[in-house]
């Protein structure tokens, strides 16, 4: 399947107002690209913000939530998840407010260089995307086949191989993509990798939610 190469930069700071800034998590991250058309010629609407950016979330994945309208999933395993895109990205050290912790205070190296393979945008403006950092020779808005050996580059499978999120498949993910998404979380989960031993909810066990602070603590 043909996609979009779009490059540009990753920002989890705004350095003139850190405490309004992005909120990183395990799934999503705030990209400027090079050429903003290249975002406007995909497939659905792209909702960027006063600073030129827009969200990218990543294709194929959904890490549990550090921060949704006040609440959480398990954070031991939704920073994991944060942390690892962070470290992998290239960022640094990171350092977040104490009392607004999904806002970074301080980062070590900011913006990151990158470039993410997207064909659309969706509901809520963002660009679903194979997220991969650093540079490429492939040229800015070129069409590239996503191939198994470039597919296992991006962030996307790092992070399904590490056991660090569960596998989420939009309906525009092309078969072959979401067959390979599958069989490397089995072979994760086999492994008993990252959150997988401690899974709470799943076809093999049950879990009663009595509250909120319950759910909270879940890995589900």
């Amino acid at each position: 399947m043909s996609y979009r190469l779009i490059k540009g930069e990753f920002h989890i700071y705004y350095p003139d107002l850190p405490r309004q800034g992005p909120e990183p998590d395990g799934d999503t991250l705030k990209f400027l690209p090079d050429d903003p058309a290249l975002v406007e010629s995909l497939q659905g609407w792209a909702n960027f913000n006063g600073r030129h950016m827009i969200n990218t979330r990543f294709e194929g994945i959904d890490a549990l939530e550090t921060h949704f309208s006040g609440m959480h999933q398990n954070m031991e395993w939704a920073e994991a998840a944060r942390n690892s895109v962070l470290q992998r990205m290239g960022f640094g050290q990171v350092e977040f407010w104490p009392d607004l912790p999904a806002k970074v205070r301080s980062v070590q190296h900011h913006p990151k260089r990158g470039y993410i393979l997207a064909r659309s945008c969706d509901g809520h403006g963002r660009i679903i995307s194979f997220v991969y950092p650093g540079e490429t020779e492939r040229q800015d808005g070129s069409d590239v086949f996503l191939d198994a050996n470039l597919l296992n580059q991006s962030l996307n499978v790092r992070l399904i191989s590490a056991g660090l999120v569960y596998p989420m498949f939009y309906t525009t993910l092309p078969v072959d993509l979401q067959n390979r998404l599958t069989n490397l979380t089995v072979v994760s989960w086999n492994n008993n990798r990252g959150l997988w031993p401690s899974d709470t909810a799943n076809v093999e066990y049950w879990q009663r939610i009595l509250n909120l602070q319950t759910l909270q603590t879940l890995i589900i």
